[in-house]
């Protein structure tokens, strides 16, 4: 039971990994299924945190996403709102 609320007890922190990510693939080399197969790998990771049971987690599910998407682009001066944000349980509306 541990190891699983180590795993998803801040999914903010595993979504803002998952999406960096996405948005940091690059193609290294010249071997084309490689990348692809790394891209399709970390789209996967990504989609765990879209699919959701209830449709009020299908509701904050953008709304995270989006956060999330805010905080990539925040300027260094602002890294405390960051690593706060980051380091909470819940990200709150």
């Amino acid at each position: 039971m541990e190891d699983a609320q180590d795993v998803f007890a801040n999914d903010i922190q595993r979504l803002f990994h998952s999406t960096q990510k996405v948005v940091s693939l690059q193609q290294t080399n010249h071997d084309m299924v490689s990348h692809m197969a790394n891209a399709r790998a970390t789209v996967e990771e990504l989609k765990v945190f879209l699919v959701c049971d209830s449709a009020e987690e299908m509701k904050k599910r953008p709304d995270k996403l989006f956060m999330i998407f805010i905080l990539q682009n925040l300027h260094s001066d602002s890294d405390h709102v960051h690593d706060q944000i980051l380091s909470g349980d819940q990200l709150s509306h």
